[in-house]
């Protein structure tokens, strides 16, 4: 389940803080406060990448630009939004234990979510969450990868997502965007 704390989500990494709930929150941002671009960073913890490429996904598969920043620290992220009137994302838990995670969301500008956009995007990504496994349930396995198979038939739509090309497609079956 996604929860805003202090200072964005975090957990432990890859078990409570998962990449399929790094991508729901990205989908789920991205609709909320409908950015043309975001702007990613990171920390050197283990679990960066799998969670970075999760939040590339999910931001994808919403159609907004990517750019990475590679390992940096977090007010760099900030000066990047600020600067570029984007969103950012700081992939980071800071002093928290090295199996924790966290993903920091600076809304565009460079400035932190107010609550209530906090509560909507936990709202949002909680909805995409319940959406997501119902479409996982129904449909039959040969429609799409958002029903867990790569290479199915789904229409593609390919563009450049900073130095990543991403394939986003849409179930042939439930009309679930997902991201191969």
């Amino acid at each position: 389940m996604l929860h805003f704390g202090t200072d964005g989500v975090r957990g432990v990494a890859i078990d409570e803080l998962t990449p399929e709930l790094a991508r729901d929150l990205a989908r789920a941002t991205s609709r909320v406060l409908q950015p043309v671009a975001v702007v990613i960073g990171r920390d050197t913890r283990e679990s960066g990448p799998a969670l970075e490429k999760a939040i590339i996904d999910g931001w994808a598969a919403e159609g907004v630009p990517v750019y990475l920043l590679g390992v940096v620290p977090t007010p760099a992220v900030a000066f990047a939004s600020e600067r570029n009137g984007w969103v950012g994302i700081a992939i980071t838990a800071s002093h928290n234990p090295w199996a924790d995670n966290g993903i920091k969301v600076f809304a565009s500008g460079g400035v932190k979510l107010d609550d209530v956009e906090q509560i909507e995007i936990e709202r949002m990504a909680c909805a995409h969450s319940r959406a997501s496994a119902c479409c996982s349930r129904h449909c039959s396995r040969r429609f799409s990868y958002c029903c867990g198979i790569r290479n199915a038939p789904i229409q593609h739509h390919r563009w450049f997502v900073s130095r990543l090309i991403c394939c986003v497609g849409l179930c042939a079956r439930c009309n679930v965007i997902s991201c191969c």
